[in-house]
């Protein structure tokens, strides 16, 4: 059995449809690499300014970056601290949960849905540690009524991340909807 080669019209418009098939598909994982490691490192930026803060209340003993909740005053500064972080992660994966959900899987070596939740949870732990200190604030209101309601607030602030990931998710959409 013979093989007989395509006419060179043939093959030469063979060869331009594979040519811009491989470029889109370039493209498409050039984006998708490039928005994968903004992620990474962004992450990464959300979890080093975390363990900044716990160092600033290591390294300065007088300085409570979380005011104390009234019945709270046998809490050590550190336990405060860590407990507004853990439940801002809290807030921070509960609002990672839909955005799972939501994005089909992709056929490839990126994974934007498992670094938008790590993102998502670690961002979610500064939120909280900044909305506590500024609703917790003297100029704000009087202090936290107890251990559950400092808890509640770093959660919904932990949470809140939400408004600056969406548009981070948004994208995420966008490179996705391309690949079809």
């Amino acid at each position: 059995m013979t093989l007989v080669a395509p006419p060179a019209s043939d093959r030469t418009m063979l060869q331009s449809v594979l040519r811009r098939s491989f470029a889109q598909t370039d493209a498409f994982h050039h984006d998708s690499r490039a928005f994968r490691n903004r992620l990474v490192v962004t992450s990464l930026l959300a979890l080093s300014t975390a363990f900044a803060i716990i160092v600033v209340q290591w390294r300065l003993p007088r300085a409570d970056i979380i005011q104390r909740p009234t019945g709270g005053e046998d809490v050590s500064r550190w336990a405060l601290l860590i407990l507004v972080m853990a439940f801002g992660a809290v807030g921070g994966l509960i609002t990672s949960i839909p955005a799972l959900a939501a994005l089909p899987r992709v056929k490839g070596p990126f994974n934007f849905p498992l670094q938008q939740a790590f993102l998502k949870i670690a961002l979610g732990s500064v939120t909280a540690v900044v909305g506590v200190i500024v609703t917790g604030s003297a100029g704000v209101t009087t202090g936290y009524a107890s251990m559950q309601a400092l808890a509640g607030v770093a959660l919904v602030f932990g949470a809140a991340q939400q408004a600056v990931t969406q548009f981070l998710d948004r994208r995420a959409d966008q490179i996705l909807e391309g690949s079809r």
